[in-house]
């Protein structure tokens, strides 16, 4: 984990400007990730997923496009809209995924609460790092294995304590948010090593790229699935795609704007892993204004792993920063 996540409590004064810019960095994602949950909750839930998603996928691609425009003119509008760009591998399959992701997550608020699919998103943390081995070449030590398994199976305990169901019942019920979790990981992997690998091309013009693929992936889902409606002739079949918005909607798509610009920047500077490392602050918040609002009631076994799983991701956190001064300790100790 980053050094200013870790060593947060030292006080901004105590820290370099590149620690300075990364607490802000991860003080703006938090407050991000926040408002996307709160807002996706409190939102109405008649309009079309799909729709949503692609509205943000096209603002955002339209913000690369006018960075771009402004910092290299056409040739920077050029390789934003590249097809050899746009459809390089990395680039599309993390489309692909975030596209679906973005569905499956709008989809869970029509019968989860924000704090519930954040405590079940946990499970990111661990699959990120399982697949971060295989995918980016990361090594872990043995202790921050056990701690990712511990996180895994504290997060299995909560789902089933919430849930009193079987492993099919349990399956059933939490598909959207399971479809998220695995989507998500790939997707942010995927990110990440176009995001980080040699000779890549600028922040902004990767990330337009990628919006411009989660557009078209979005448009085949969203006709394709009014059409198999149509078909059946569905009483919620519409081929208006802004049907059932309203006001509320369009604070879902300005926030997932907001953090899809963040998240990026995170897995640029930090990673896919640290990322949902960081995602805790955002579960306890959420499990504050839960309890405020009164919509939940805890039992305390509940609220003793949601503690355990808390108290796990800052462990998570200190045991990767301890490595990676080890790492640069003998780095400088080489001649």
């Amino acid at each position: 984990m980053s050094a200013a996540v870790v060593s947060f409590g030292c006080g901004l004064a105590g820290c370099t400007d590149i620690q300075r810019r990364t607490i802000c960095l991860v003080a703006v994602y938090i407050t991000c990730d926040i408002s996307v949950n709160l807002c996706s909750e409190a939102a109405s839930q008649g309009y079309q997923k799909a729709s949503a998603v692609l509205i943000t996928s096209l603002v955002s691609a339209i913000i690369g496009a006018v960075w771009a425009w402004r910092q290299d003119g056409t040739r920077g509008l050029h390789r934003c809209i590249a097809p050899e760009n746009v459809f390089y591998p990395s680039n599309l399959f993390a489309s692909v995924l975030f596209a679906c992701s973005s569905i499956s997550l709008l989809k869970a608020f029509e019968k989860q609460s924000a704090a519930f699919i954040k405590l079940v998103g946990q499970l990111k943390l661990p699959l990120a790092a399982i697949l971060a081995r295989y995918f980016l070449g990361k090594k872990y030590s043995l202790a921050l294995k056990l701690n990712i398994w511990t996180i895994s199976c504290a997060c299995g305990a909560i789902v089933v304590l919430r849930t009193n169901l079987d492993f099919w019942g349990i399956f059933n019920k939490l598909k959207y948010i399971l479809f998220m979790v695995v989507s998500n990981v790939g997707a942010n992997l995927a990110a990440e090593k176009t995001l980080k690998r040699d000779g890549a091309l600028p922040f902004h013009v990767i990330m337009t790229n990628m919006r411009i693929g989660e557009i078209l992936c979005t448009m085949v889902f969203l006709f394709g699935y009014n059409f198999l409606l149509g078909l059946q002739k569905e009483s919620i079949f519409s081929w208006n795609i802004f049907s059932g918005w309203d006001i509320t909607t369009v604070w879902v798509v300005g926030t997932h704007v907001l953090d899809t610009w963040i998240t990026a920047l995170m897995v640029k500077r930090l990673s896919s892993v640290h990322k949902y490392v960081v995602k805790c602050f955002t579960m306890v918040v959420l499990f504050g204004i839960t309890w405020y609002r009164g919509k939940k009631h805890w039992t305390l076994a509940e609220a003793l792993v949601a503690v355990m799983i808390v108290l796990l991701t800052w462990q998570f956190a200190a045991l990767a920063h301890e490595e990676n001064e080890k790492q640069k300790s003998s780095w400088r100790s080489d001649p």
